[in-house]
């Protein structure tokens, strides 16, 4: 049944439940070699084989020089204890404050990247090599290809996998941060449903 539907005023991108994520990273030169974090949610999966992922920052960003001097940066998912720390990372400059330190958060070196540091109070980072930059409107899209990942062992399940609802992850949506919800289901749990079970799902 299709539902009646208020055109809205397109002012910006609305996919929603986006992620929260911080990106750490550290430039090579003065004054961009110092361990920094920006907040995005602007970041999607863009490649299975190679894995690759992709965060568009804008130029005037202090990250965005830092990144592009490296080419490396960390993505690190956020539960619910981060959510203030992302936050204030997202509303500050690494210009003018040291990041880490404001928020006690810990740079912890992730194997395979030799310059951008992880964040160890993340449940889950993602080390990335830039393998490309691409210009996508007024931000420039960094191609990463994923080259390490290390998950808090309080969130993998008896699998060694990453067990999301444990890891308490937080989306973001329209200005506003939102708890991610329970797990209904696994990839492929359709076929297996009957008509009546389908109904009731």
């Amino acid at each position: 049944m299709r539902l009646a539907k208020s055109a809205l005023k397109v002012s910006s991108t609305i996919l929603s439940p986006a992620p929260t994520l911080m990106v750490s990273c550290r430039g090579v030169e003065p004054p961009y070699n110092k361990d920094n974090v920006i907040s995005i949610a602007m970041a999607a999966t863009l490649s299975t084989v190679p894995p690759l992922v992709g965060i568009s920052i804008k130029q005037v960003r202090f990250s965005y020089q830092q990144i592009r001097e490296s080419m490396e940066y960390v993505i690190n998912l956020v539960g619910r204890d981060l959510v203030y720390e992302a936050d204030w990372c997202g509303v500050k400059s690494g210009r003018d404050y040291d990041k880490f330190a404001e928020c006690s958060l810990t740079p912890a070196p992730i194997p395979n990247l030799s310059i951008a540091p992880a964040i160890a109070e993340s449940p889950l980072s993602i080390g990335c090599r830039v393998v490309d930059i691409l210009k996508v409107g007024s931000y420039d899209l960094f191609v990463g290809e994923v080259v390490s990942v290390e998950a808090d062992p309080a969130i993998l399940n008896e699998k060694g996998l990453p067990d999301f609802q444990k890891a308490g992850l937080v989306s973001y949506n329209n200005g506003k941060y939102y708890d991610i919800g329970e797990c209904r289901g696994n990839l492929g749990y359709s076929l297996k449903l009957k008509n009546t079970e389908r109904l009731q799902a």
